[in-house]
């Protein structure tokens, strides 16, 4: 209230709701980390880039989200003693790629830009990481926040597929599908793609309704990935959902995971068919592998 009273004084009643919001935000991370890494997900559709001073941009509020949220996560953790991360063969692999990145910053031509980039790359993963081996200390806690994130994930995919189908958007100009919401169509992708294999191994792993739902959320997802024409996104499930169907197929001795992502493809190719965009698709997909398309050059020096 103090913030907000500021910030009308000031004459600056959005700076003043803004810093009373982080603070309700930072003071929420620290008492309900479970919500406050929620609210992070609920809260991207809706971000947008915001030039500072400095020549910089922030993505607001999710940037500024994450950002309070791995403070309130120091401030536990000085509390709470020194950091003991659990046992993972994940954290070489991370470490080293880490490395490599900032090896490839310094002797790039940009190094002050890629340090930039790599700095907000480690808040992502900072974020998203530490969190996990942190406070996910059983599957309960876990269990809270993952429909809120696949029923995100399932409205917003939702969201692109009615634009198209009942709204009328053209394939050719379908980069803007998510507007006005998504600010364009490679952070719409790219939220959907990350969402999409979560969804997926929880088809598997649930029973009854649960699992009925789950599997209708994975086509609503699978649907927006395809219609947001973002290679990119295309890709990184070619590369994803392959291993991770072959890893829970060889943990369970069973072939449920090759099934379902049969399923998964028939259904998005009905769905294709049956609107006439097979076509439009399949030629956007076939130029992933154009050597001139400059596009390409981008997404393998961000892969």
């Amino acid at each position: 209230a103090l913030l907000l009273a500021a910030g009308f004084l000031l004459d600056q009643p959005l700076l003043g709701a803004a810093a009373a919001a982080a603070l309700v935000y930072l003071l929420l991370a620290h008492r309900h980390p479970d919500q406050a890494w929620t609210l992070v997900w609920l809260a991207f559709p809706f971000s947008i880039e915001m030039l500072i001073p400095g020549g910089n941009a922030l993505y607001v509020p999710a940037e500024p989200m994450i950002a309070l949220a791995l403070l309130a996560g120091a401030v536990l953790v000085l509390a709470g003693g020194p950091i003991r991360l659990p046992r993972s063969s994940l954290h070489a692999p991370l470490a080293a790629l880490a490395a490599a990145t900032l090896l490839s910053v310094a002797f790039s031509p940009y190094p002050l830009l890629g340090l930039k980039g790599w700095i907000v790359a480690a808040g992502y993963v900072a974020f998203a990481y530490l969190y996990c081996f942190l406070d996910q200390s059983d599957a309960a806690r876990a269990g809270r926040w993952i429909p809120w994130v696949v029923g995100s994930g399932a409205l917003w995919g939702l969201y692109g597929t009615a634009r198209v189908t009942i709204d009328g958007v053209s394939l050719k100009h379908a980069y803007g599908l998510a507007r006005p919401f998504f600010t364009e169509h490679g952070a719409y992708g790219a939220y959907l793609a990350m969402i999409l294999p979560l969804a997926l191994l929880l088809v598997l792993e649930r029973r009854g309704r649960a699992q009925a739902l789950y599997a209708a959320a994975s086509l609503a997802i699978a649907l927006g990935v395809v219609f947001s024409f973002t290679r990119a996104a295309w890709v990184s499930l070619a590369i994803v959902l392959p291993p991770t169907a072959g890893l829970w197929s060889w943990w369970r001795r069973s072939l449920k995971p090759v099934a379902l992502l049969a399923a998964l493809a028939a259904l998005v190719l009905v769905v294709l068919l049956g609107i006439g965009a097979g076509a439009g698709v399949t030629r956007h997909a076939s130029s992933i592998a154009e050597r001139e398309n400059v596009s390409n050059l981008e997404r393998v020096n961000r892969w």
